[in-house]
């Protein structure tokens, strides 16, 4: 990779439920290879959260890409 960004969506997701919580946004990460070409792709990031004492602890991390459409 020669440069790239990863850069959050405005549908912001959080859920608790008790001590644990997750949190869901849409990203787009664009990508810059050394060769010159360049990627864009619409990714999905999902925390997951614990509650310890006063403080929230980012216990879990996932970025995830939609399946391209498959041919039937």
């Amino acid at each position: 990779m020669a440069s790239g960004s990863l850069t959050a969506g405005k549908d912001l997701k959080i859920m608790r439920r008790g001590t644990l919580a997750w949190t869901t946004v849409p990203m787009h990460f664009s990508e810059k290879t050394k060769d010159g070409k360049a990627v864009e792709v619409e990714i999905r990031y999902t925390g997951i959260w614990e509650k310890r004492g006063a403080n929230w602890l980012l216990v879990h991390e996932h970025l995830s890409a939609p399946m391209g459409r498959l041919a039937v």
